[in-house]
């Protein structure tokens, strides 16, 4: 009988070298995970798991430990069935989401950027005496707050308003990400009420028809 769920190696952080694993439903809308407790290096994971079994090769060091690990892992799992049983939407760490789907970005570029964004917000929480946030305090006056410190914080220099744009768009893209697989999370968007300042323009300066001729026209003493 074919597993309902797959194992996958989530990494915390981009750069780190090990992640850890995760029971996964294999549903395309439904992609509840639950961590199984087991820390492993990425690149060997990727190299020596075994994907229909859902156990490492022989190939891999200490494979039968590991084994072992998943084995107790399942059958905690056959409890409930072998159902994913997720955390309570009000217990849902913002965080966490955002990191996971941050691995699932193919682009290296677009991930780091994205990383970047994260990083900033996780600034912002600091500032508040927070270390992370659940989905149900994200909220308009949240948001509204976030804006403010990202127009106005100096870390270490002042964004522009574009920059603050983009940002805000990205963190609402996340939200809208949770809201595919729970479209009832919120009675009232975080973002609602929440307008973006007018794209500033850039000031490009352009050479006069004047100012071209006399470069054209310019005597070169020395033509190398």
């Amino acid at each position: 009988m074919k597993s309902n769920y797959g194992i996958a190696c989530i990494k915390k952080y981009p750069d780190d070298k090990e992640g850890y694993l995760f029971f996964r439903n294999k549903g395309k809308t439904d992609r509840t995970k639950k961590a199984i407790g087991i820390s492993v290096d990425a690149i060997q994971f990727k190299k020596h798991f075994d994907k229909k079994l859902l156990r490492f090769k022989s190939s891999m060091k200490n494979y039968k430990a590991f084994n072992d690990l998943i084995a107790e892992a399942e059958k905690e799992l056959q409890k409930t069935n072998n159902i994913l049983i997720p955390k309570s939407k009000d217990k849902s760490s913002f965080l966490t989401f955002w990191e996971l789907k941050l691995q699932e970005i193919e682009n290296h570029n677009s991930r780091i950027k994205q990383a970047g964004i994260k990083t900033k917000f996780q600034k912002y929480l600091v500032s508040i005496g927070k270390t992370d946030l659940f989905f149900n305090q994200l909220t308009p006056d949240f948001i509204k707050d976030l804006q403010k410190y990202l127009t106005t914080a100096k870390d270490p220099k002042q964004m522009t308003t574009n920059t603050v744009t983009h940002y805000l768009k990205v963190i609402k893209g996340v939200i809208s990400q949770k809201l595919e697989d729970e479209p009832t999370l919120y009675v009232i968007h975080p973002f609602t009420g929440i307008k973006y300042d007018k794209k500033t323009e850039t000031d490009r300066p352009v050479l006069q028809d004047i100012e071209i001729d006399r470069l054209l026209n310019a005597e070169i003493e020395n033509e190398k």
